[in-house]
């Protein structure tokens, strides 16, 4: 099952797919929630993932699931699903979220059997290292412009003090 949420949708529209969503997948409603808010940055038991793509697979965010929850209980786990599913973004999605969470958790050992299929790993290691970039570089951006704008609202505020006592 695909899921896939346009930024061009109106509101009602956004609000009766989500409702759809929910009771399709009842069992996993955090997951269409958070999608549906956030894209494809969302938020997975605690830890916000960064999933350089606008569509992602249910089971792509069991797989995810599955993974933090290995690292939270510090135990080893073997994930299988079929070819062309997109085990790797996943996995390299999660854990360099993890990491950027919780500095300390250790490294990434990633295995391949050649050369060809490493460069591919690296290529999609850089999409998603550039998408987590690009996001929190408009948080920062974000950020300062609302630091600006509390910034000048207090300047007024207190301009305003200063005319009303003259």
């Amino acid at each position: 099952t695909l899921i896939s949420l346009s930024a061009s949708e109106d509101f009602v529209t956004r609000r009766c797919y989500l409702a759809e969503i929910l009771l399709t997948f009842h069992r996993c409603c955090i997951f269409a929630a958070c999608v549906f808010l956030c894209k494809m940055r969302f938020n997975l038991e605690g830890l916000e993932v960064f999933f350089p793509y606008d569509r992602i697979y249910l089971e792509q965010y069991q797989y995810m699931r599955s993974i933090k929850q290995t690292l939270d209980a510090g135990g080893h786990c073997l994930l299988e699903m079929p070819t062309g599913t997109g085990k790797t973004v996943c996995l390299l999605s999660l854990i360099t979220s993890y990491q950027l969470a919780h500095p300390n958790c250790g490294k990434l050992v990633y295995c391949t059997r050649t050369v060809p299929e490493m460069n591919s790993v690296m290529e999609e290691l850089g999409t998603v290292f550039s998408y987590r970039s690009e996001q929190l570089r408009l948080d920062r951006e974000a950020a300062a412009a609302a630091d600006v704008s509390n910034t000048q609202q207090a300047e007024d505020v207190t301009m305003m003090d200063i005319e009303e006592s003259a």
